[in-house]
C-alpha cells in the first residue's frame, strides 16, 4: 500500500511541497534565532503564511482556468448556435443545436415551445461536364422515346 502510494504522481507532488514548506520555514527560524528571536513563532508564522499564500494562488488559478474553459464552451456553442423564428408569434429565438438533444425552442415572447425538426440528405458530389462531352451527348439520336398516349 505504502509502494502505491510513494508511486503516485500527486502523492510525491504533495510530499515535496510539504518538504519545501519545512524547509522554507526552517531557513526562517534559523533566521530568527540567529537574531535571538523565537525559533518556533517564525517557523509557525511562516508555515502559516506559506499555505495562505498558497490557497490564494491556488483559488485565483483555478478561478482562471475555470472562466477560460466556460468561455471555450461558449465559443463552441456559438457555432452551433441559430436564430429560429417562432411558430406562435413569429418572434426570432436563439436555439442551441447539441447533438445528444432534440432542440425545444421556448419563445422569450409568448412563452410557447415550438418544436424544431432537422433534416439532413446525403448525396454524392458531381463534377462538372466539359462541354466536349455536353455537345456529344446532344448530337446523338436518342432512341428511348416510349410515349404511349
Amino acid at each position: 500500500m505504502l509502494l502505491k502510494l510513494i508511486k503516485n504522481d500527486q502523492a510525491q507532488s504533495v510530499f515535496k511541497s510539504y518538504l519545501t514548506v519545512i524547509f522554507v520555514s526552517s531557513l526562517c527560524g534559523l533566521a530568527a534565532h540567529l537574531w535571538d528571536k523565537s525559533f518556533w513563532a517564525a517557523f509557525c508564522l511562516t508555515t502559516a503564511l506559506q499555505f495562505i499564500v498558497g490557497y490564494v494562488v491556488s483559488a485565483i488559478t483555478i478561478n482562471g482556468y475555470r472562466a477560460s474553459v466556460h468561455l471555450a464552451e461558449l465559443d463552441k456553442l456559438e457555432k452551433l448556435s441559430t436564430i429560429i423564428n417562432c411558430a406562435y408569434c413569429n418572434a426570432s429565438n436563439v436555439i442551441t443545436f447539441l447533438p445528444e438533444e432534440v432542440p425545444l425552442v421556448k419563445c422569450d415572447k409568448c412563452n410557447n415551445t415550438s418544436n424544431v425538426k432537422l433534416h439532413f440528405t446525403i448525396s454524392r458530389q458531381t463534377s462538372i461536364a466539359s462541354n466536349n462531352d455536353i455537345e456529344s451527348i446532344l448530337k446523338e439520336p436518342q432512341k428511348n422515346h416510349n410515349i404511349k398516349l
